[in-house]
């Protein structure tokens, strides 16, 4: 297609055409690639790393595209994880930009992270939730971030299939961006879950197993 335009040359209706069918082709890839993510036939390589450079890259590209305020709270040492910095990056900012969404691009966004006990099963009753029990080791630190937005939450019957593939409540999207997050987080043997509070917001929790701790840097941002 790139060849094709560039022997179209002044013809604008041909050009254009070209550029839609490029666009086409472009969206046809990445949906691919993120249904070879859901099914397993990506192997991502992974690294030991610190989670919160990872967020704030997620932060900082939530705030320089909208008006959402974020604010990070650490209120624990972290350890260190063995990740894929790429992949939780993606999952970092489909969960913030489902936030934006719901907010319609105002209201605040409150991330908190800390190293939990994976023994308490402490649960709000005034919560809706769905999502999977975590699978790590009992032995291991688990880190457990927790996304909070104040927009109108999700109706219960949207609640149940916010991981089916192709599901969304947005006419532009296209559906596979919880999806793939549940796949990559599967994958590093954490969990991620979606409850919507009755009185309004949605809280998404994602747990993941760590390495040796790294000390407190009391980051927060932004506005």
């Amino acid at each position: 297609i790139s060849v094709s335009q560039h022997y179209a040359g002044d013809n604008a209706k041909l050009v254009n055409f070209l550029k839609k069918a490029e666009t086409g082709c472009l969206k046809a890839k990445q949906t691919v690639q993120q249904l070879m993510m859901i099914s397993g036939s990506i192997k991502p390589i992974c690294r030991s790393l610190e989670i919160m450079p990872i967020l704030k890259s997620a932060v900082a590209h939530v705030c320089d595209t909208s008006n959402t305020e974020v604010r990070v709270k650490q209120l624990s040492p972290l350890p260190r994880l063995n990740a894929n910095e790429k992949q939780l990056l993606q999952v970092f900012i489909h969960i913030l930009n489902n936030s934006v969404e719901a907010m319609h691009g105002e209201g605040q966004v409150t991330i908190e992270l800390e190293v939990i006990d994976i023994n308490e099963n402490i649960r709000d009753s005034t919560m809706r939730r769905i999502g999977e029990k975590s699978h790590q080791k009992e032995n291991n630190p688990v880190v457990e971030l927790r996304f909070m937005d104040k927009g109108p939450g999700i109706e219960p019957d949207a609640l149940k299939r916010v991981f089916e593939p192709f599901f969304t409540t947005h006419s532009t999207a296209r559906g596979l961006g919880l999806p793939v997050s549940r796949a990559i987080i599967r994958r590093l043997d954490g969990s991620i879950t979606v409850e919507s509070h009755s009185s309004g917001g949605v809280t998404v929790t994602i747990r993941l197993p760590g390495e040796e701790m790294i000390t407190a840097d009391g980051w927060s941002s932004c506005n």
